[in-house]
């Protein structure tokens, strides 16, 4: 059987609020934080997409699509300092992130609390897939004892940040808190909360289907899919 195309667009700014949920803004207002989305085309909706966990979905979030924009990074960031100097206890020695889009807030964040803390930054690596992998990238380093910030651009199953704990232990370091952007299931959120205890904030939820490749529709229909690590070489 030949396969389908498959034609992903953008949604329309109507639809684009009926997808995102935002979680206790403190900073940014709800109208602000999706023309941002808006704006800058970070969110695809009636594609098929593999995504690095290996489910697969209808709808995709690029977030270095955002990143294009300095200052939404800039207003992003804003929003969630103001979490972490609510609910992180100082120092915070290390942000550490993936070497993938979430880098842009780690280093960000790290930026704002280097004159408060004099906080670097760090990047895991990631295996030829873009999975992050609980190693260091080459050139950063964790230190015994440092206390140790988790930031990133998204959350779906929840194996990158278990990958970033594990990392963390490994160099006999403290986490003290994971904080992302966006997550497309909140119930691998609520999961990681109650395994880690850790405190952890997503700015929004996108309401998004994922599924199993086994069980996934669109390859039922036999639709093209795409790799989602295409986007970030």
């Amino acid at each position: 059987m030949d396969k389908k195309p498959c034609s992903p667009r953008h949604p329309s700014i109507e639809e684009l609020k009926a997808l995102v949920r935002a979680h206790n803004l403190q900073n940014l207002g709800y109208d602000e934080l999706t023309e941002m989305l808006y704006k800058s085309n970070a969110i695809y909706v009636d594609g098929h997409w593999e995504l690095l966990a290996g489910y697969h979905t209808d709808i995709f979030f690029q977030f270095s699509k955002l990143g294009q924009y300095p200052k939404f990074i800039s207003r992003i960031t804003e929003e969630l300092l103001m979490w972490i100097r609510a609910h992180i206890e100082k120092p915070i020695n290390v942000t550490l992130s993936p070497r993938a889009a979430g880098k842009l807030l780690s280093f960000s964040i790290a930026a704002a609390l280097n004159g408060e803390m004099n906080t670097r930054m760090a990047n895991s690596a990631v295996d030829s897939m873009g999975r992050t992998v609980a190693s260091l990238k080459e050139g950063f380093e964790i230190r015994e004892g440092e206390r140790v910030l988790i930031v990133n651009d998204l959350i779906s199953t929840g194996a990158g940040i278990q990958n970033l704990l594990a990392l963390i232990e490994k160099m006999k370091a403290i986490p003290v808190g994971i904080c992302v952007f966006a997550n497309r299931n909140p119930d691998a959120v609520e999961e990681i909360r109650k395994k880690t205890g850790l405190p952890l904030y997503s700015t929004i939820t996108i309401n998004a289907s994922y599924w199993p490749k086994s069980e996934c529709p669109l390859c039922k229909e036999n639709v093209t899919y795409r790799f989602s690590s295409s986007y970030y070489e």
